[in-house]
């Protein structure tokens, strides 16, 4: 529920700053610090530092597009996961280009061996792993899955694909960008005026494919968990997987 409930807010985020690349301004209804229609013209306007308490058009797109996927079971989602498989695989495309080739910084000294500071590969430990975190998704799955399909087949070559990208692209931004002022890569790319608007659009494209498609999986998750234990009614699973993250 936690996870879902940060993937919608950072999904809003990423439709809004699309909706601003795209059109140079989005919309909201804001409740506070002042009542009333917003021109957003930039992200950090209604998502910075600044507590802005409202609802943003990009919000609005996100519900009206997930929510009745989220009813659906995951059978029910597969075209909307193989769309966002082709996307990512295109966006990765283009993260590559940019940081071998189109940053034109790219620098193995970059990256030492061995750090002086261990600082920082504290962080990075913690959101490699928890990257990984998928086995809440796995009963769920398995229950729905056909007869001849191996979970050990699947769960350990998607996994170690998937291991193998999350070590390999980031190294790559390391080499390519380095001494970063943003714990975020993608807020470096997208920030600065000299970034291609293709690396700038395959951000946005990536950030909703990946964690955008994630929030209607979770929601199924999270219900199917709840009801299929026993833990609840379907009427509370419904209500606890998919009103309340979007309530919050």
């Amino acid at each position: 529920l936690a996870v879902n409930m940060a993937a919608i807010r950072v999904s809003s985020q990423a439709v809004d700053s699309f909706l601003i690349l795209a059109f140079k301004c989005t919309f909201g209804l804001e409740f506070y610090p002042h009542a009333g229609g917003v021109k957003i013209l930039g992200p950090n306007d209604w998502y910075g530092n600044n507590l802005v308490l409202g609802i943003p058009l990009g919000y609005v797109i996100l519900a009206v597009l997930l929510i009745p996927l989220s009813f659906l079971q995951l059978k029910g989602n597969i075209k909307v996961q193989l769309v966002s498989c082709g996307i990512v695989a295109i966006a990765l495309g283009v993260f590559v280009w940019d940081f071998v080739a189109g940053n034109g910084k790219m620098n193995v000294a970059n990256v030492p061996a061995f750090p002086s500071s261990i600082a920082g590969v504290n962080q990075l430990i913690g959101v490699f792993i928890f990257s990984l975190a998928y086995a809440s998704m796995i009963p769920t799955w398995v229950n729905q899955k056909k007869r001849d399909v191996s979970p050990n087949k699947v769960i350990w070559i998607t996994g170690g694909i998937v291991t193998f990208l999350n070590y390999v692209i980031p190294l790559l931004a390391a080499f390519a960008y380095a001494n970063l002022s943003d714990d975020d890569v993608f807020q470096v790319m997208t920030g600065g005026s000299d970034g291609s608007k293709v690396t700038k659009a395959a951000v946005y494209a990536y950030t909703l494919a990946v964690i955008t498609t994630s929030v209607p999986v979770y929601s199924i998750t999270v219900k199917n968990n709840l009801y299929g234990s026993g833990a609840t009614s379907w009427p509370v699973a419904v209500l606890i997987s998919i009103v309340l993250p979007w309530a919050i």
